[in-house]
């Protein structure tokens, strides 16, 4: 009989990973249960990329089950790009939703030229 020792889970409640160039994310980032804020300002994030579809990053995004700030400001997003979210998000379980804890939506300095480009029923 060997005793192992386990770690404990890695747990964090903010993420700073601004300035970083990042253009993509994983497909899931439901992993990141405890995490309540996230900063991902002054990346490469583009609604007109050729190479990584927007509304992923947002799919993405919207898997994790606490996140209550998102900082997606200095970037280059022209809207919320929902199309891979569910549409009727509102009405769905929390487990289920998109977005579902998220309180504080930051998208300064982004190419969003209408407000109606932000609409989405999760928030």
């Amino acid at each position: 009989w060997v005793a192992r020792r386990t770690r404990p889970a890695l747990s964090f409640e903010s993420l700073e990973l601004a300035s970083n160039e990042l253009s993509s994310l994983p497909a899931n980032m439901s992993f990141f249960k405890s995490l309540l804020e996230l900063n991902l300002s002054s990346n490469g994030f583009v609604s007109d990329s050729q190479v990584v579809d927007p509304n992923t990053i947002f799919g993405s995004l919207g898997t994790m089950p606490n996140l209550q700030i998102l900082n997606l400001s200095r970037n280059k997003f022209r809207q919320f790009h929902s199309d891979t979210l569910p549409q009727d998000n509102a009405n769905l379980p929390d487990q289920e939703r998109a977005f579902p804890k998220l309180n504080e939506l930051i998208l300064s300095f982004n190419l969003i030229e209408d407000y109606e480009d932000l609409f989405y029923p999760a928030i």
